[in-house]
Order: structure tokens, then C-alpha cells, then sequence
């Protein structure tokens, strides 16, 4: 199995890290539940690859964006100063890459892969998301033709055929 280039090795690190303390802080799940992201961190051989799981990552720390828009700069600067006293990426860093990321895939006219369909899908789905209506109906354009490509290929939205094995 192919090993994670080093970039991407630090990037789970730091995402596993965030997502666990965010899960604890803010979504106030204990870390003893096994549903807390603590639980699904390791390499279990057979199924999904660290690749993968850093994939999900990606999108928890998407949702943790979501789920913090409402937060106050206080409730902000709050949660980053535990981050700090952590060591680990705080949520200001987390919203200045998702929205970096957001203005990529706008100029580039294209959905990439999952994390950023469900990026997409996810502004699209938050109406009270401060995008203009002319970078809505762009996300909806991009949305649909990723939903397209998907279909016209015969994959899901996770990059293997359904009902196939790899070979």
C-alpha cells in the first residue's frame, strides 16, 4: 500500500488533532462515546486507507466550520486559545482555509473530488452563507456537473464502482 507523502502525514496529524478537541469542546461528545473521532483514527488492515481517512478529516473540519458560524469572536477567540494551550490548529486557521479553498474551486470552474462537492453542497445548503447570488448559482453549475461526471462514470461519490472489487 502506498505511504501518505510527508505534507500529508502532518496535515492528519494536525486535522485528527483538531477534529478530537473540537468534537470535545464544542460538540461536547466525551471521549469515552464511540462515536468520538478519537475511536476511528487508527489503520484498522482491509478497510478504509489513512488516504481515506484523511479525506473524512478534511470534511469534519468542514463541518466544524459549519457548525461554528453563529460563534460569537468571543466564542471564537475562546476555542482558539484552548487550540493554543493544545497544540493543535485553531478554528481561525481551519475558516481561513476553507474559505481559501472555497475561492479555488470558483476560479477553477470544477469540483475536484468529495471534499470539496460536499464543501460546495454544504455553502449551497446554508442560506445564510455570505456568498452572492451569482457564486450560488456558480456552486449549483459545479455541484451538478460533479453529480453528472459521477453518474456518467458509473462511481460514487467515494471514487470506486459500486459492486466491483479492485483488482
Amino acid at each position: 500500500m502506498a505511504r501518505m507523502s510527508p505534507q500529508n502525514e502532518r496535515e492528519f496529524e494536525a486535522l485528527a488533532a483538531y477534529v478530537c478537541l473540537f468534537a470535545t469542546v464544542v460538540w461536547r461528545v466525551p471521549e469515552s462515546a464511540p462515536h468520538h473521532p478519537v475511536h476511528h483514527m487508527g489503520i484498522v488492515p482491509g478497510q478504509i486507507s489513512k488516504s481515506q481517512r484523511l479525506a473524512g478529516l478534511r470534511q469534519a473540519a468542514n463541518d466544524t466550520v459549519e457548525s461554528s458560524e453563529d460563534f460569537t469572536p468571543e466564542q471564537v477567540s475562546a476555542f482558539d486559545a484552548i487550540c493554543r494551550s493544545k497544540g493543535v490548529i485553531t478554528l481561525t486557521e481551519i475558516r481561513r482555509r476553507y474559505w481559501k479553498k472555497y475561492k479555488a474551486l470558483i476560479k477553477r470552474g470544477r469540483l475536484r473530488d468529495e471534499t470539496e462537492y460536499y464543501l460546495a453542497v454544504g455553502l449551497l445548503n446554508d442560506l445564510a452563507a455570505e456568498i452572492s447570488p451569482a457564486e450560488r448559482e456558480k456552486l449549483q453549475s459545479l455541484v451538478s456537473e460533479f453529480e453528472r461526471r459521477i453518474a456518467q462514470s458509473g462511481t460514487h461519490a467515494g471514487g470506486s464502482t459500486p459492486g466491483r472489487s479492485a483488482s
